[in-house]
């Protein structure tokens, strides 16, 4: 530890420009940064349109429902995309396509692997970055058991409320969506299974007739009911019950299908509707945390140098700090001097 010191001492100006620089790059950056506005969206979802699978688990709560499904949502390249196009966000990077991007936006897009937008880009480049942007940018947290808080991050305030609405609106669309293609799948199932059980039903009765024909003395008001017929009737009146079944499940699809264009079928009303933000993002604890991760990484960069150079310091200043074979030779040393 001590010889650390001595290093750390003998080269302290070069030790501590590495935290210096750092630190002052940091928060350089986070202050050549553009300043984000913040649109906020807040649903309330209503339990009475949980799915099946949340309904079996009663730990699962309609805002963690929805929020798991709308963070799968935005994960998916073709939902960023209609969401973008829908709100002002697409035609607002076409046009700052025109401009050059800054040296710190293609370096990033260059980490990230996202192409750079320009006036030249074709559509699918156009919604790789639209998808990045909202996939990016926006955050998605429960508020409580029923209401969950949709936020959207952007430079220009109206576009960040404007991105925020569309997502409101495509999630909407996307639930819609789902209703309407399980209702009509049910519809489809059970017309099937309703004309197969027509016919079930039309030959238990042709069964009954043909033994009352075979057997005329059974229609007489006071005759005994032999065993078979009552197995014929047993058999057509259960064929009739479960047909009557069916078509009440047809018709439960089929209103189904019709309650999915009414207002609010999606499952949730809006409680707080985007608004045009007018103040920027906590700047301040963006600069604080960039000032951190500065300090923290000029610490580990100091300490690697220190490393270092305690390990190509060859010079010996004590006697203990000699060879085993030079050891003997010491004629005497001097202390330190101040």
């Amino acid at each position: 530890m001590l010889r650390y010191l001595e290093v750390f001492y003998r080269y302290r100006l070069l030790l501590i420009a590495p935290v210096v620089i750092a630190l002052i790059a940091s928060v350089g950056f986070a202050l050549t940064r553009p300043r984000t506005y913040e649109a906020t969206a807040q649903l309330w979802f209503d339990p009475a349109t949980l799915t099946q699978t949340a309904q079996l688990n009663g730990y699962v709560s309609p805002a963690d429902q929805a929020t798991a499904e709308l963070k799968e949502l935005l994960k998916t390249r073709s939902f960023s995309a209609s969401v973008g196009h829908r709100g002002p966000l697409a035609a607002s990077m076409l046009a700052g396509s025109n401009q050059s991007p800054d040296l710190v936006t293609t370096i990033l897009n260059l980490v990230r692997g996202v192409p750079t937008l320009s006036a030249s880009s074709n559509s699918q480049v156009l919604n790789d970055v639209l998808a990045d942007t909202i996939n990016r940018d926006t955050t998605v947290m429960s508020n409580g058991p029923e209401i969950i808080a949709i936020n959207f991050d952007y430079p220009n305030p109206l576009v960040a409320a404007g991105t925020a609405q569309a997502l409101v609106g495509q999630f909407s669309d996307e639930l819609l969506g789902i209703r309407r293609s399980q209702a009509q799948a049910s519809v489809d199932f059970y017309t099937g299974q309703l004309q197969s059980q027509q016919t079930q039903v039309a030959a238990a009765d042709a069964a009954v007739n043909k033994y009352l024909q075979a057997h005329p003395d059974q229609r007489s008001p006071g005759a005994l009911e032999d065993t078979q017929l009552t197995a014929l009737k047993r058999t057509d009146d259960l064929a009739r019950t479960h047909y009557e079944d069916l078509v009440q499940k047809l018709d439960a699809a089929k209103l189904d299908i019709a309650a999915a264009d009414q207002p609010g079928a999606a499952g949730f009303r809006v409680i707080d509707s985007p608004t045009v933000p007018y103040r920027p993002k906590g700047f301040v604890k963006l600069a604080a945390l960039a000032a951190v991760g500065g300090l923290v990484a000029g610490l580990f960069l100091m300490l690697a140098t220190l490393l270092l150079l305690t390990a190509l310091d060859t010079s010996v200043r004590r006697p203990q700090e000699l060879p085993e074979e030079l050891a003997q030779r010491v004629v005497g040393s001097i202390p330190r001097l101040r």
